[in-house]
């Protein structure tokens, strides 16, 4: 199951909302559930709503999602350092269902692949860039080997010469991001 900096998703559920689509979730840290997430998809923020077991973990979660922060700041607007605890939050949850769903895509073309490892390569944008809002695009590939991932990255250079750099999912460790 994929994980971002110790914070996990389960119970996801998704619904049509009045500005796109709408989530439900719950939030697991350490495999603890620690909140409750509701994105009604109406324009506002997401709700988060907290649990008594999130009160001993409070401190450590807060330093994993800064710590999420300083290493992916540039994907994101330049606000997202400014310690909003629950924006970054709410930062991490849309990624990890990002990340659950291309994990589906990982297993189903390892399963096509007879169960051999693949590889998907994602190029990244900055947020200001218009690819970044909409999606971008994998590259999976039988082979792990270094000549097969240079050989995609440079077709994509040229497909797309402004991106920011490359996610590169070689496994299933590869979805348990710290």
């Amino acid at each position: 199951m994929a994980s971002i900096f110790g914070f996990s998703l389960k119970k996801v559920k998704t619904f049509r909302g009045h500005d796109g689509n709408g989530l439900n979730a719950d939030i697991h840290y350490e495999n603890t559930l620690v909140a409750y997430y509701t994105d009604t998809a109406d324009g506002g923020e997401p709700d988060i709503h907290f649990t008594p077991a999130a009160k001993p973990l409070e401190t450590q979660m807060e330093a994993s999602a800064v710590q999420f922060g300083k290493k992916y700041a540039e994907r994101y607007w330049a606000d997202m350092l400014d310690g909003d605890f629950e924006k970054l939050l709410a930062t991490i949850v849309e990624d990890i269902y990002n990340l659950n769903s291309l994990e589906k895509s990982y297993k189903s073309a390892m399963k096509k692949n007879g169960g051999k490892e693949v590889m998907f390569i994602l190029p990244v944008f900055a947020i200001d860039n218009y690819k970044n809002r909409t999606g971008s695009v994998y590259y999976p590939c039988d082979s792990t080997s270094d000549e097969d991932k240079n050989g995609i990255i440079k077709q994509m250079q040229k497909k797309y010469p402004d991106s920011i750099g490359y996610d590169i999912y070689k496994s299933l460790k590869c979805f348990n991001i710290n």
